[in-house]
């Protein structure tokens, strides 16, 4: 039986064959770093950002927790997320309005720039793809 488990809201922008484009809500990530072999890590790290979200932060609030919590490998780094209030809401968007995506211009980034091909990439990340059963498109 899966666990039901609270992710940010979003909304679902396009949906294709093995993926979907979402438009996802604010929400704040919250992260620690700990150094280390990675199991004792993660569970140091997860137990820091549990306590602060279970009140063990300057005002002792406790926090909504959602999914996604990750761990990446060799960056030491574990991010929670949470929800977000309507000010810090307002501000983000009053922010995002001032400075919208392009205002400088665009910049696209081509696997080719970087000696890269889809297949490279595909290989190089081979061991994720694998890891966690990613179907392949094409």
């Amino acid at each position: 039986m899966a666990r039901q488990v609270a992710e940010p809201a979003f909304t679902v922008v396009s949906r294709h064959e093995r993926f979907e484009i979402r438009l996802y809500a604010s929400y704040v990530v919250a992260e620690t770093r700990v150094a280390g072999e990675y199991w004792p890590s993660l569970n140091e790290g997860f137990r820091r950002l549990a306590g602060y979200i279970f009140g063990g932060n300057r005002s002792q609030a406790k926090i909504a927790m959602t999914a996604p919590v990750s761990a990446q490998p060799g960056s030491e780094k574990l991010p929670m997320t949470a929800p977000v209030s309507a000010q810090a809401e307002a501000g983000m968007r009053a922010w995002l309005a001032d400075n919208p995506q392009d205002k400088f211009g665009r910049h696209e980034y081509k696997l080719a720039q970087y000696g890269l091909s889809p297949s490279k990439v595909e290989a190089l990340l081979e061991r994720y793809l694998s890891r966690y059963e990613v179907e392949r498109e094409g």
